[in-house]
């Protein structure tokens, strides 16, 4: 990732949770590192609000990330990769299936950890470009809804259920 950064005149910004400490290698490489600092508003979507790429391990801030129009890429160990946790995987294809939540090329990449190794530190910023039409699709197609007015849907809905005009 310092290779990938270096070349692309990017930070290499790591943020953790205080449960999981940052490595020490990982702290010297890194040009910033961040727990979170405060409930509201989160570190991470302040971090995303000035990202141009996410990178994680099987994190639900891709989420995050797909809403704030941050690309993002998947670092996917395999089940013989990851011995601890791929007894737990439910579904052990979920990050490599193309279409699935971790791998919807446009909006998020999933990188096995040789692919990763072997790759990553000589890819160009632009080879993980958002595409905005692939960002709607993923969006509708997990979350339901694009916008994020949800508060505005609730009122609706309960004004429709109560006969009143909108």
């Amino acid at each position: 990732m310092r290779e990938f950064c270096d070349r692309n005149g990017a930070l290499l910004v790591v943020k953790s949770r205080m449960k999981n400490p940052v490595p020490r290698y990982v702290r010297r490489l890194a040009d910033r590192v961040f727990y979170d600092e405060a409930y509201y508003p989160a570190t991470i979507l302040e971090l995303l609000s000035a990202a141009d790429l996410c990178v994680h391990f099987y994190s639900g801030a891709l989420c995050e990330a797909a809403f704030a129009g941050v690309p993002n890429v998947c670092i996917s160990p395999t089940p013989a990769e990851w011995p601890a946790y791929g007894r737990r995987m439910v579904v052990p294809a979920l990050s490599t299936a193309p279409g699935c939540l971790f791998n919807y090329p446009g909006v998020t990449w999933s990188l096995g950890v040789g692919e990763f190794i072997a790759r990553f530190g000589r890819s160009r910023l632009a080879e993980f470009r958002l595409d905005r039409a692939r960002r709607h699709e993923f969006l509708r197609r997990y979350f339901a809804h694009v916008d994020v007015d949800v508060a505005a849907r609730i009122v609706a809905d309960l004004r429709r259920r109560l006969g009143e005009e909108t």
